[in-house]
């Protein structure tokens, strides 16, 4: 079958707008594109009902697919949909366990593919009822995130870190940082561990800023034990032209070349040692920065990302027999 006509259900996300970078992404490849903001939708509705508001929009657009990104699209709207127009979901997070998540789980259990940023979780996903996980990377916007110089000094800085202290790997990995390099904390609120974070919400054209007033930008994810899984923040550092140097997720090297789009450490000692080798290396670091920015452009952007998840679903309705 051939996909021409898709719905995407997804909130603003202001800060990644990465929902707006995925419809961007479908209207590239020239599918005629519905977006719908449910919360945006339901403060207009004025007492009727959302569901059938939704539905009405969805029947009246007559879509190949639909796309929930992450649980955004209703339950009962999902319910409906079964059997009827083929569904997918995009879930870009991570949760342990995942029966915390009954939500996530419910909504899954609904959509035709589930599409998913891990390739970890995916038996566990199968053993609670999720039809068809299947990987599906992130990506960076050929727009937003690309190198932007950083002239004034409040953007530079040794190493840079992104992100919200929600882990004790994560704060174990900062801290260790902290004590030895010119670090900026950009993101969150880490005053409890004695360190500064210089604002709290950042948004695309801040980010590329700071990747480019940073020798080093610093990644750290909620979890290193899962496959394939890590940070959003990977694909936009190296979209922005910014040398990433990050922890070591099992299977990242079938995706990136360490030393060669990016640097790895494995634990705190290792990445401090990283740090001082790359400050005292500046010609090296610039060429890993520029191949990894190279790289991302090339190969995930949100078109390719796009393209691929499409493929994904029209394989899975042809297997199943499916037509639009």
């Amino acid at each position: 079958m051939s996909i021409e006509r898709i719905v995407f259900f997804g909130k603003s996300k202001a800060r990644t707008r990465e929902t707006r970078f995925m419809v961007k992404g479908l209207r590239q490849l020239g599918k005629q594109t519905l977006s719908l903001n449910v919360p945006s939708i339901r403060r207009k509705l004025f007492g009727r009902d959302l569901s059938s508001v939704l539905l009405g929009k969805v029947d009246k657009f007559q879509p190949h697919l639909v796309i929930s990104y992450s649980k955004d699209a209703p339950e009962q709207v999902l319910q409906s949909l079964q059997g009827r127009i083929p569904t997918a979901m995009f879930w870009p997070d991570y949760v342990e366990p995942l029966e915390a998540d009954e939500q996530l789980l419910r909504k899954g259990r609904l959509v035709d593919v589930f599409l998913m940023t891990n390739k970890g979780l995916h038996d566990r996903l199968v053993e609670l009822g999720i039809r068809r996980p299947v990987f599906c990377p992130q990506a960076c916007d050929d727009h937003e995130h690309r190198r932007i110089r950083a002239r004034r000094r409040y953007w530079k800085s040794d190493v840079a870190f992104i992100g919200r202290p929600h882990s004790a790997f994560r704060t174990e990995i900062i801290k260790a940082v902290h004590e030895k390099f010119h670090l900026k904390v950009w993101g969150g609120d880490w005053r409890h561990l004695g360190i500064p974070s210089i604002r709290r919400d950042i948004h695309p054209r801040e980010y590329a800023k700071i990747c480019s007033g940073a020798k080093i930008v610093l990644g750290c994810d909620f979890t290193n034990r899962v496959e394939c899984y890590f940070s959003f923040r990977t694909w936009i550092v190296l979209g922005c032209g910014g040398f990433l140097l990050t922890n070591y997720v099992p299977g990242l090297e079938t995706i990136f070349r360490n030393r060669e789009h990016l640097v790895w450490y494995k634990d705190s000692a290792e990445c401090v040692a990283l740090i001082e080798y790359y400050l005292a290396h500046d010609e090296e670091r610039q060429r890993i920065g520029e191949q990894g920015f190279e790289f991302v452009h090339r190969t995930r952007n949100y078109r390719v990302m796009m393209r691929e998840m499409i493929a994904t679903v029209e394989h899975v309705l042809t297997e199943e027999g499916r037509t639009s």
